[in-house]
Parts: structure tokens; sequence; C-alpha cells
């Protein structure tokens, strides 16, 4: 059997304006607790997982969702992560191809960037988007490095970007 995910949490910079938001937007149930020396606000779904809401602990940090996994056996499951290196995990979705809410993606397989489908929309008064163009199918992702420039690669920093015109 597969490993349930069993709780989500945000962690929110503004817990106010996320707990209207959320509550309004998802009908959700909102139970306020004191736990400790926190205040932590229950989010109860009726059916399947719910989840809490608390002021992000990390200084400056955004705000985010994180979501909890059922583990029945600890040990077991450390010694499997220990096997799934990132490298594992980069080699196995080299050249996958799948279809997400987004459209068609494409991992490239020499350098795992993403090919997307690029489309523009137009925002109607109901908040509902139009979309007005579209290309037929995944795109070429503009090169980046992903720590930073070298002599003959600057891409991702400003000064790349201004070398490169964003040229492809």
């Amino acid at each position: 059997m597969a490993n349930p995910f069993v709780h989500f949490e945000l962690m929110s910079t503004d817990v106010g304006k996320a707990k209207s938001f959320y509550g309004k937007l998802f009908d959700w149930e909102l139970e306020v607790v004191q736990m400790h020396d926190m205040t932590y606000t229950m989010i109860k779904v009726g059916e399947g997982t719910g989840g809490g809401l608390m002021k992000n602990p990390i200084p400056n940090a955004p705000s985010s969702w994180v979501a909890y996994v059922l583990v029945g056996d600890l040990k077991k499951a450390v010694e499997k992560a220990k096997e799934l290196t990132p490298t594992a995990i980069r080699d196995a979705v080299k050249g996958q191809e799948f279809d997400a809410p987004n459209g068609h993606v494409k991992i490239d397989p020499d350098n795992l960037h993403t090919y997307l489908t690029p489309r523009i929309a137009q925002w109607l008064p109901d908040g509902q988007g139009k979309i007005i163009d579209a290309y037929k199918e995944p795109t070429i992702p503009l090169p980046y490095v992903a720590y930073g420039e070298t002599g003959t690669n600057l891409f991702c920093t400003g000064k790349g970007l201004e070398t490169a015109k964003l040229k492809t």
C-alpha cells in the first residue's frame, strides 16, 4: 500500500489573510487552538486530508505549504531514501514527457530543463482567463546555469541576460 498524505500545513507570512482567503475559497472550517507558545489553526475539510495553518516561524521566509506523509516503518523508509540519491532521481526524470494541467511537459534528457507550452491569455472581468494565443507544442527553454556564470556561459545572471539578449 502506498504511503498517504495525512496532513497539509500552510506556514504563512499573514495568517489573517490566509485564513480569510482559503476559508472562503474552499469553505474550510477553521478552528483556532493554542499549542504551547503559539496559535495554530486546524483546517477541517470534511472528507479528505485536513491540515493546519500557522505563522511561518522562519524569519523573512515566504509562505509555503508543507505535506506530511504517513510512514509505518521509519527505519525502512530512511534506508530506502538513502538509495534514492539525487543523481538517481535526476536520471529517472531525464526525457520524461507527461500531460499536466498547464499542458504537455517534457524534461530535456541532456540538461533537465522543462519544455512548457507557452500561452497568452486575456483576463476577463469575471476573473477567468481566455487563451488568445498558444504554441502548438512545448518550446525549448532558455538555457541557464544553475550555479552561476562561467567564462563562456553567462545565463541566469543579469550580466548574462544582457550579453545574450535572450537569444537561444
